[in-house]
């Protein structure tokens, strides 16, 4: 119940994470592009046509990604942790190979990063990044030439992924090269930048927030899910005035936990899901609705509290109408019949004895305890369970298992045993699809599917690469 009411409820952050700043990015492979051009001088110089070319045929030999972003502004995120988050919300590379690249321009904050996955680390170290970074980009960028510097940076880590064997300085051996953009002066893509520095990262307000702005469009937003909520406490509220009373009611507890509990858990739940759905209808990601936490807290207690106190609160007697009270659990035994003892013993039933002081008047109430079991068809009693299991044959792929069960009531000590078939294990769909790959993986088909399919390869980034300021 605990985790529900985390779900169910709470306050969002004002401000995205960085992993919200991430899947605002456009991603460029449902377009069949390797280049998000988020300043626009590739796509103003003609470069951005080039570098897809140069990736394309890069993935096609080898199977490794390149994705190039260039971005305005991230905000206030620092490149190398953005460039990292970029990386590994799209997938970069292959999967299980992950040999995936991002060469990242932030043009607010004058850096340029490369990351690369794990699967690329040994053929480009994060020296041989460096000495990309300082001889082919860097001097370009100084100068105003970002489509050059960038398209060749390009060039220079499709040379070295193709020509693993080479050395270092090989590698950075390009030979002739012929990229000569023009570009607009910077300060045409530097007036672009917000003075807050938000631009497509601008932080989208948090659910909390948005009901304060702009409240009628909120409750439309969210109807059902307010609707669910308001079922939610209006049994708070009911089960809370209850609790107030003077005196209580075994009849008022079992309502409000039993009926009430489980019509708003499930009313709770219902808003929840609605909300997720318009929540990331909304802000494009999930994030901000799981920030609610706090109220989810205080709901989770307030009901534990409501459910304590009606079930603590002093009952009526049925023949004075004085006040009784509650014996301990030491006291109430006497009053149990021995096959209740043994239930509340095993903790499958709880019983709560109250007596008048006045006339002495004994009531029992019976609740379910912590440790469910069956009903003993000897005794009668909630006391029967099993006790123990052996594992005869354990269930495999090919064949069923088998176990045997041993039950015992705790009362009467009537006892019996069971044979029980275990289902054979089904095999998940990520193991049947790789078994099939790894059969299918002779040729060098497998290694342009991922490209040509209009998404990334589902690659890991290793935290590898390097970062230079210009």
């Amino acid at each position: 119940m605990l985790s529900f009411y985390i779900l169910v409820s709470g306050i969002a952050l004002y401000a995205e994470s960085i992993q919200e700043a991430a899947l605002k990015i456009p991603n460029p492979r449902p377009s069949g592009s390797w280049v998000s051009d988020g300043i626009g001088y590739l796509k103003d110089s003609g470069a951005d046509i080039e570098i897809d070319q140069i990736i394309t045929q890069l993935e096609r030999e080898t199977g490794a990604e390149i994705s190039v972003v260039t971005l305005l502004t991230i905000g206030e995120y620092n490149p190398k942790e953005f460039a990292n988050t970029l990386f590994s919300t799209w997938g970069i590379g292959k999967r299980e190979k992950d040999n995936g690249i991002l060469l990242l321009h932030v043009l607010d904050q004058r850096r340029v990063e490369i990351e690369t996955g794990y699967g690329v680390e040994g053929i480009l170290p994060d020296i041989l990044c460096k000495r990309i970074l300082e001889m082919f980009i860097i001097p370009n960028f100084k100068t105003g030439n970002f489509s050059n510097g960038i398209t060749l940076g390009s060039y220079a880590l499709a040379h070295a992924i193709k020509h693993p064997a080479l050395d270092m300085n090989q590698k950075l051996d390009l030979g002739p090269t012929n990229f000569n953009y023009s570009d607009f002066p910077e300060s045409h893509y530097t007036e672009l930048i917000p003075i807050e520095k938000v631009d497509e990262t601008q932080a989208t307000p948090g659910i909390f927030l948005r009901h304060i702005q702009d409240p009628k469009n909120s409750f439309k937003e969210y109807f059902y899910f307010w609707l669910g909520l308001i079922v939610v406490f209006s049994w708070f509220f009911i089960g809370g005035v209850l609790s107030l009373l003077p005196f209580g009611n075994h009849f008022f507890y079992r309502i409000y936990s039993n009926f009430g509990g489980w019509f708003s858990w499930i009313a709770g739940l219902a808003s929840y899901c609605y909300m997720l759905v318009a929540e990331f209808s909304e802000s494009e990601t999930f994030y901000s609705s799981f920030n609610i936490i706090p109220i989810g807290l205080s709901l989770f207690f307030t009901n534990q509290w409501i459910g304590k106190s009606l079930r603590n609160k002093p009952r009526k007697c049925p023949n004075c109408q004085k006040l009784m009270v509650k014996l301990n659990e030491k006291e109430d035994d006497k009053h149990l019949s021995p096959g209740e003892v043994s239930e509340e013993k095993i903790k499958s039933i709880d019983y709560d004895i109250w007596k008048c002081r006045t006339c002495d008047t004994i009531t029992k109430e019976r609740y379910s305890g912590k440790s469910p079991a069956s009903k003993c068809r000897k005794c009668n009693f909630y006391t029967y369970r099993c006790v123990s299991t052996q594992v005869n044959r354990a269930a495999t792929y090919d064949y069923e298992g088998e176990e045997t069960h041993f039950y015992e009531c705790a009362h009467c000590r009537l006892s019996e045993v069971k044979n029980v078939t275990i289902p054979k294990l089904q095999r998940s769909s990520s193991q049947s699809s790789t078994s099939w790959s790894s059969s299918s993986s002779g040729g060098g088909s497998s290694w342009s599917s991922g490209g040509s399919s209009g998404s990334w390869g589902g690659g890991s980034s290793g935290g590898g690469g390097a970062g230079s300021s210009y």
